[in-house]
């Protein structure tokens, strides 16, 4: 109770100071120690959410920072997002000069607001204000103030003080006040995050955390998010209400029941489609197989719409309608997936995931809505086959890094379990390149590229099937690290049915080569080559995060100039670390000179005094990639 009015008498002391100076948040009075390698300084980060009932609450958030340079200008910009069940009110957006006078402040008539969902969507509900200083003589601070009011209870705010790399905090606060009838607040405190403070009268509970003074923190190379290492408090309700359908989060059990209350009675289809889904799948032998069928015809006949007009933000539209309109969203895709095999009396699973091929795992033990996404689960004979229903694209049972090794919530007939996807091995993730090379006295190359890209490499090259002929070149020419080159010839060609693309190509390069006393001085590898190494730092304060393996297999066989012979071959490399394993050869074999190189990217999390270990064994591997030897002419 001490700490929290020492606090306000603090806060009140240093507003009526500035007050009766006139002047508000001058720069001189941050700390020296938070200005240096900061490029912004949060000065107030204020939060007070007050719980009033299981069906309403209000947020009150007070945002004052000082920017020094434009690489933090976007902290003079506010995102306030809202539906049906968020309004926006009382917004103020003040700036003032580095003395604290005060310049301007944002009209109302200047705020924005527009859809937040681009490109796909339909119908949505989902909108954001724009709140802009529209102002950049540094230094300057700019005070925002704005209010959030709730409808529905399922969405609590976090707390998370660093919300910005090269970022001082000052100070930051929240608290939460809730009604003394309600359960007592849930929440999850990481990373250092200050112990709560709670405080009890006749009328309400009330929780605080505050931090002040934290210093600027550096983007690292190979690390997890901010949220991930930094101090956070997540919140989230027991009992909670949104648009009439009441839940308790208290497990996860408890939120797959609420889900399935939603879903009820969505997964209806005609007679007629059903008969249609039977008739299909006659001559199938096997499960599989007719799944794979289900799921072929479902990607032929429907695409992906953004659909999240209130409630439906969590409830998909009726597997009937999507039958009818032929569009979804990936509740409404996945429902409707769901109602075909129940045609054919295959069943399946709902799921929710949190997905994103850089989104952090779920926090599993902490119940709470931390999803974005809905796919599908197909247990079958001893295994298990998942369906991402958004793309129309997507090889059958493949995730790929948009849901792959993570936990996701099944949503059962008895409510939600927690369960991980796949984890796509060095077996799954391979690039296999066969390169065959005309090398003449001149020291240009025509080669020929044969890569076969599965798993991960076929994530990284999916997007070009969808590509027009003009981005596709584009594309490609962009990854090719190479000087003075031509691509006369190329073909991207996904396999059918499997997560494989095959990129055939023919590369021209003049002068790829030195020539140098009647000498051809030559990098034999070509195109996968690790061209620059990870910044090199001291004290790294984060963890090391490889977060996938995969595997690199190049053999490229160069038929050289008539007359020619190698010289010196140099030595076979074998680096080896906990991070991966690098191997090349140079063979010369019946007068060709043949070069193989393997890359094995290792997974792992590794505590942030092993950054420089794998600093230095990617220096060798790209000192490796460069090896160089002579061809006499």
């Amino acid at each position: 109770m001490k700490r929290l009015k020492y606090f306000f008498i603090f806060g009140y002391i240093l507003l009526t100071t500035s007050l009766l100076a006139g002047v508000k948040y001058p720069i001189s009075e941050i700390p020296e120690a938070l200005k240096k390698n900061a490029e912004a300084v949060i000065r107030i980060d204020e939060s007070k959410f007050d719980l009033l009932s299981k069906t309403s609450a209000k947020l009150s958030h007070k945002y004052v920072v000082t920017i020094f340079n434009e690489n933090s200008l976007d902290l003079s910009k506010q995102y306030l997002f809202y539906d049906q069940f968020t309004k926006i009110k009382d917004i103020s957006c003040v700036v003032y000069n580095p003395a604290g006078e005060k310049v301007k402040s944002i009209q109302s008539d200047k705020i924005l607001d527009f859809s937040a969902v681009a490109g796909f969507s339909l119908f949505d509900d989902n909108r954001v204000k724009l709140v802009d200083a529209d102002y950049a003589i540094f230094p300057f601070t700019v005070e925002f103030e704005w209010e959030v009011v709730y409808s529905g209870t399922l969405l609590y705010p976090r707390w998370m003080p660093y919300d910005d790399y090269s970022v001082s905090i000052q100070q930051s606060s929240l608290i939460v006040t809730a009604d003394i009838s309600m359960a007592p607040l849930r929440f999850l405190e990481l990373n250092g995050a200050p112990a709560c403070v709670k405080i009890t009268d006749s009328k309400s509970n009330s929780y605080y955390w505050s931090v002040s003074d934290l210093l600027p923190i550096k983007k690292e190379q190979f690390s997890m998010g901010l949220d991930q290492y930094t101090p956070i408090v997540h919140l989230a309700p027991s009992d909670f209400s949104l648009d009439g359908h009441e839940g308790n989060l208290d497990s996860w059990n408890n939120l797959g029941k609420w889900v399935n209350e939603l879903n009820k009675g969505r997964g209806m289809l005609s007679d007629e489609t059903k008969s249609q889904m039977i008739e299909l799948v006659k001559n199938a032998t096997s499960d599989e197989e007719k799944i794979k069928l289900l799921y072929k015809y479902m990607q032929q006949k429907v695409r992906y719409v953004n659909l999240a007009l209130g409630i439906g933000g969590w409830q998909p539209i009726e597997a009937q309608r999507t039958d009818k309109v032929s569009y979804g969203d990936c509740k409404g895709l996945t429902n409707y997936m769901k109602a075909l095999l129940d045609a054919v009396n295959i069943k399946s699973i709902y799921t929710l995931a949190r997905a994103g091929a850089l989104e952090r795992d779920i926090l599993g033990q902490f119940p709470s809505s931390q999803f974005n996404h809905a796919f599908l689960c197909v247990p079958v004979s001893n295994d298990t086959i998942w369906l991402e229903c958004t793309s129309q694209r997507n090889p059958f049972g493949f995730l790929g890094t948009f849901t792959d090794d993570r936990d996701v919530l099944l949503i059962t007939d008895d409510g939600g379990e927690l369960v991980h996807t796949p984890v796509y091995t060095i077996k799954e993730n391979v690039n296999n390149t066969r390169i065959e090379v005309n090398l003449d006295e001149n020291g240009d190359i025509d080669a020929v590229v044969n890569s076969c890209n599965k798993g991960l490499f076929y994530d990284d090259l999916e997007q070009v099937i969808g590509m027009d002929e003009h981005d596709r070149k584009e594309f490609l020419m962009e990854s090719i690290h190479l000087s003075g080159f031509e691509v006369p010839l190329y073909a991207y060609t996904p396999v059918p049915d499997q997560p494989v693309i095959n990129l055939n190509m023919e590369i021209l390069v003049r002068k790829y080569a030195n020539v140098v006393n009647k000498q051809v001085i030559l990098r034999p590898n070509i195109l996968n080559r690790v061209i620059n190494s990870p910044d090199a730092v001291i004290n790294r304060k984060s963890k090391v995060i490889l977060r996938r393996e995969w595997q690199e297999n190049d053999t490229i066989t160069y038929t050289l100039p008539a007359g020619s012979t190698i010289g010196s071959l140099p030595k076979d490399i074998d680096l080896q670390s906990d991070f991966g394993h690098y191997k090349a050869t140079f063979r010369n074999e019946n007068s060709k000179l043949v070069y193989t190189r393997q890359f094995t990217r290792f997974k792992g999390v590794f505590e942030p005094e092993k950054y420089s270990l794998l600093v230095s064994f990617y220096d060798k591997i790209r000192k490796a990639d460069e090896t160089k030897l002579p061809i006499v002419l």
